[in-house]
């Protein structure tokens, strides 16, 4: 739901992206091998929006392919 556009100039995704990737980054330093950074691509307009510009059904599958795969490879299945 997160994009670069909005609110302008607040550079939203960027910043959040830079938050996760480093707290992740953190724990994996200090040990935690149980935590990991799965990103999704931002949601498209093409493909829906739920209410209140939440991801429709088609964003939740494609989300829904893309964590099955990060897990997948990484439990090694």
């Amino acid at each position: 739901m997160m994009n670069d556009g909005y609110p302008p100039g607040r550079k939203a995704l960027s910043t959040i992206r830079g938050y996760n990737q480093g707290i992740v980054a953190a724990l994996q330093k200090e040990g935690d091998k149980k935590i990991h950074y799965v990103e999704f691509e931002p949601q498209d307009q093409k493909n829906g929006i739920g209410g209140d510009w939440h991801p429709s059904v088609k964003t939740h599958k494609l989300m829904a392919d893309v964590l099955t795969a990060a897990i997948k490879k990484e439990l090694g299945w």
